[in-house]
């Protein structure tokens, strides 16, 4: 029902009410998330842009269609630039999905937002609040290399067969379902039977379903080096929730995620940052 509430007359009479606060107008897929893009978009920006509100419209349809109706009556080009930003997704992998390019739209390079948070450093500045112990020794502990290696291996082939998933249309559940269930809650590992479980109910609509591993694993790498970029951040936050919490104290999840917004590597959305600046 999110989509919804956030959709078309909604979502534009929201802007309106707003038209003119800002010198750069977001718009952005999660409602609710606001407060991120503002602490993102500063450190990005610094005070460049004078940004008091970012527009959520509850869905990457509701992003390019909202695009769309500033393009058709004209006012895209206005004095306050616009950018729209939609997660990468599993877009440029799939061949039902049509991916739209325009200026002013600007599709994350990595799965999601989420993605980008996941990094070394913030991690060990938040553990070393927890664990009360030099950089070195936290290191030694949570094993961030360790952990992140082992996950990406452990999610790839699920979410090559998501990607199957989707790109047939097959009306499995998968990557919008709780990331909760493949993870261990003791660990942060992905339980070990996931994959096999997904892939048996796969193979009762396609029972082609390994060759179309090895072609979407194929089209993936023409892409991209690693997996990283396949795995919805969600989950990888999920798993090092997880992870960190069997380390050390117990914590609360949206404390860590908080903690890894306002420590972001903002080097990572530099291509954002040059995509507006072609704006102005």
């Amino acid at each position: 029902m999110e989509e919804l509430a956030y959709s078309d007359e909604g979502a534009i009479s929201r802007y309106f009410f707003f038209e003119g606060v800002n010198k750069l107008d977001v718009f952005v897929e999660d409602v609710g998330k606001e407060y991120e893009y503002e602490t993102i978009l500063k450190k990005l920006f610094g005070e460049k842009y004078k940004i008091s509100e970012i527009f959520p419209l509850g869905g990457k349809n509701n992003v390019i269609k909202t695009l769309d109706e500033f393009i058709e009556n004209g006012t895209i080009d206005s004095e306050i630039p616009k950018i729209f930003i939609v997660d990468g997704d599993f877009d440029k992998y799939l061949d039902n999905i049509e991916v739209k390019e325009h200026p002013n739209l600007v599709y994350l390079e990595k799965y999601n937002i989420e993605n980008y948070y996941v990094d070394k450093k913030a991690t060990v500045s938040f553990m070393k609040g927890k664990l009360e112990k030099l950089d070195k020794k936290v290191e030694e502990i949570i094993k961030f290399e360790e952990w992140l290696e082992e996950t990406v291996n452990d999610l790839k082939p699920i979410f090559i067969l998501y990607c199957i998933i989707q790109e047939n249309e097959l009306g499995i559940p998968n990557v919008g379902e709780s990331e909760h269930r493949i993870f261990e809650d003791l660990s942060g590992k992905v339980i070990s039977q996931a994959y096999d479980l997904l892939k048996l109910q796969v193979e009762k609509e396609l029972p082609n379903v390994s060759e179309l591993e090895r072609i979407m694993e194929e089209k993936y790498l023409k892409e991209n080096s690693d997996f990283f970029d396949l795995i919805c951040g969600k989950h990888l936050l999920c798993s090092l929730f997880l992870h960190l919490k069997s380390c050390g104290k117990g914590f609360r999840r949206a404390d860590l995620e908080w903690h890894l917004t306002q420590n972001i590597d903002i080097s990572k959305l530099d291509f954002l940052k040059q995509r507006v600046e072609t704006l102005v």
